[in-house]
């Protein structure tokens, strides 16, 4: 019977020791400029998750002529925290929504790419 205990301790030693080496995921603060890639996620703290899912693109193209010079406008999708379970979007834009204050946070769009 001692064997079995022997072995048994072994095993939750051995599970215990590799959760505690596995590497858990930093959370982002808040203040900090984060560079998003399209479909990314990030996740902060207090649970809420920010997801970059679409960068439209209405600037003035080459060669045709315009009446507004357009601008990037990523959308990004937001879940958790103060905003709920509930998924919400946010839309700014490199010239006419630069920032966007939502569920006690503040997104504010220091610059954008069509690619990120």
């Amino acid at each position: 019977m001692k064997k079995y205990t022997l072995i048994i301790i072994i095993i939750l030693v051995a599970i215990a020791g590799y959760l505690y080496a596995t590497p858990k995921e930093k959370l982002k603060e808040f203040g900090n400029p984060i560079t998003f890639n399209l479909n990314q996620t990030e996740n902060f703290e207090g649970g809420l998750k920010v997801t970059l899912s679409e960068i439209n693109d209405s600037r003035c193209k080459e060669g045709v002529i315009c009446i507004w010079e357009g601008e990037l406008s990523p959308l990004f999708k937001v879940v958790g925290g103060n905003m709920g379970n509930i998924s919400k979007e946010i839309r700014l834009g490199t010239s006419r929504t630069k920032s966007e204050t939502k569920d006690g946070y503040v997104f504010i769009l220091e610059s954008a790419t069509e690619k990120s």
